[in-house]
C-alpha cells in the first residue's frame, strides 16, 4: 500500500481580536506598589491594584486598616469593572468572601464590606462617591430604604453596592 494523504477541513477565518488595554495579573511573585501618604492629616497608604478594571488604578486606604488588612487576607487586591463604568476593590477568594458575609458559587469579597464589618441586608456607600477612596471616613452602612430616600429627596449623589 501506498502512503494515503488525508485533507483536513479547513479551518474558519477567525476574527482579529479587540486590542485589549493593558491590565496587570495577579502574579504571586510581584507585591503591589504600596506608597505612605498623609491626607487631611491622617496616614494613609495607595496600593496598586489589579485585575482587568486596574489599568494603573490604585486605592486609598487609612494606614492602619492596611496593616491589619494586608496580615489577614493578604495584599492582593483586584478592581473590578462593572458594565455600568463603576469600579469597586474585591477579593475572589472565598476566605475574605466569607468575612464580608458573602456567598455563592463565585463570591467577591468587596474590600469596603471587610473594612466596615456591614451586615448581609446593608449596603455601604462611599461619601465623596469615589470606590477606590477606602478610608473610613468616606465609608458609611445604610440600609437600602435611606439611600432610596436620600436619592429621591436630592440630598446625595452615592454610589452603592
Amino acid at each position: 500500500m501506498g502512503p494515503t494523504t488525508s485533507t483536513l477541513p479547513s479551518l474558519p477565518q477567525s476574527r482579529p481580536s479587540k486590542p485589549r488595554a493593558p491590565h496587570r495579573r495577579r502574579d504571586p511573585d510581584h507585591d503591589p506598589a504600596v506608597v505612605h501618604d498623609t491626607i487631611d492629616g491622617e496616614a494613609v497608604v495607595r496600593v496598586e491594584l489589579f485585575g482587568k478594571g486596574a489599568a494603573g488604578r490604585s486605592m486609598i486606604l487609612d494606614a492602619k486598616d492596611w496593616r491589619s488588612i494586608s496580615r489577614r487576607w493578604g495584599v492582593h487586591w483586584i478592581c473590578y469593572a462593572s458594565s455600568k463604568g463603576s469600579v469597586y476593590v474585591g477579593s475572589g477568594r472565598r476566605a475574605p468572601a466569607s468575612q464580608a458575609k458573602q456567598s455563592g458559587p463565585a463570591p467577591t469579597a468587596l474590600l469596603s464590606r471587610i473594612i466596615t464589618k456591614a451586615p448581609p441586608k446593608a449596603v455601604v456607600t462611599y461619601r465623596n462617591g469615589d470606590r477606590l477612596d477606602l478610608r473610613r471616613g468616606n465609608l458609611e452602612v445604610t440600609t437600602r430604604r435611606e439611600v432610596t430616600r436620600r436619592r429621591l429627596e436630592g440630598l446625595a449623589e452615592q454610589t452603592i453596592h
